[in-house]
């Protein structure tokens, strides 16, 4: 039986996928969970939903990995790098341990959050090259996005962080919106 390289890259990718979407299935059931004394914050939980779709935005790529023929082990490497740096992000959010206040740990680990998302915008546009799609429409959105989570892992402030995390929503809408009607590259 023969056993395509695409079919292996998308099972690591899929598994490092659920490993994530498990994490925050997690956190969120923690949020939820009244007993738990966890002391909600919005903007932390506008991220925590926000990684879920992303997780299940990052599996349509899947569709690209069946596209290669032929693929490197450097290939291999840029585009399993996606899904971790994914689950680095999500861990490093959900992370909170025996800390019950959401406004504390998210102020505490921002930083490092949002330096994981900025690279993963990264990891997107080189994800695209070694995909063989070029710089797409969706690049533009995915450096936008990169300078919104650099300007939010230097600053403290909540006013910008409820403002940057409204204007990524937006942008994660405009582009499911964007690529739903065919206005842009998927």
């Amino acid at each position: 039986m023969e056993i395509s390289s695409s079919l292996l890259v998308s099972i690591m990718f899929v598994t490092i996928l659920s490993m994530g979407i498990g994490n925050i299935l997690m956190g969120l059931a923690s949020i939820v969970d009244r007993q738990s004394g966890i002391i909600t914050y919005p903007v932390h939980t506008g991220w925590v939903v926000l990684l879920l779709l992303l997780h299940f935005n990052l599996f349509w790529h899947m569709v690209d990995i069946f596209s290669m023929d032929d693929w490197k082990f450097i290939d291999f490497i840029v585009v399993i790098c996606g899904p971790i740096i994914l689950f680095f992000a999500t861990s490093v959010l959900l992370s909170g341990g025996k800390e019950k206040d959401n406004e504390a740990h998210y102020y505490s680990v921002a930083k490092q959050f949002f330096v994981f998302l900025a690279i993963l915008q990264v990891w997107n546009l080189l994800a695209d090259l070694v995909l063989n799609r070029g710089f797409t429409d969706s690049g533009a959105f995915s450096i936008v996005v990169m300078v919104v989570f650099l300007v939010l892992s230097f600053s403290r402030n909540p006013n910008l962080h409820r403002m940057g995390h409204a204007t990524v929503w937006i942008l994660f809408l405009a582009t499911l919106f964007l690529r739903g009607t065919g206005m842009m590259d998927s």
